[in-house]
């Protein structure tokens, strides 16, 4: 959706009602356009989250222009900007990254490993995309209950 929100024919366009409401009447299909990126299968996606999703930013026209602002604010200088902080982050922290997120790659990982002092580890899940928690719950609970107990143990009573 980002892509579309800032030209002429996204939701926030001249032409936007049309465009909101394409997206929230086929639900399906918007699943599949905009959030299929993300999910290795983008049908375990239920169709009233991705409802959920996308009528706080296409919703009306006002949203979908806050929503196009808020996209075209974006830039990388606003991640560089916590490195300062992740530098002094000492509390244990475990990455776990899914191996087919295009738009985290793995040496991103890498390197918040190498810039927090508190990690622990880094634990991939193999083709898990940029929503991997959403859809494999499991494979991200298995490693952080993993991290919890040795963490815990190792912190002493309360």
């Amino acid at each position: 959706m980002g892509v579309q929100a800032g030209r002429a024919g996204g939701p926030g366009g001249p032409d936007g009602a049309a465009v909101r409401a394409r997206l929230l009447r086929n639900l399906p299909g918007s699943r599949k356009r905009r959030f299929g990126i993300g999910y290795q299968d983008v049908t375990s996606l239920p169709l009233e989250v991705v409802r959920a999703y996308l009528e706080p930013l296409a919703g009306t026209k006002e949203r979908a222009r806050e929503f196009q602002r808020w996209v075209a604010s974006l830039h990388n200088r606003d991640l560089a900007a916590v490195e300062p902080a992740l530098r002094q982050l000492t509390v244990p922290t475990l990455m776990v990254w899914g191996t087919g997120d295009i738009f985290f790659r793995l040496r991103h990982v890498e390197q918040l490993r190498d810039m927090i002092p508190g990690a622990t580890g880094v634990v991939t899940v193999d083709g898990g995309r940029l929503f991997f928690p959403g859809e494999r719950a499991a494979d991200l609970i298995t490693h952080l209950r993993a991290c919890w107990a040795v963490h815990h143990a190792s912190a002493g009573p309360a």
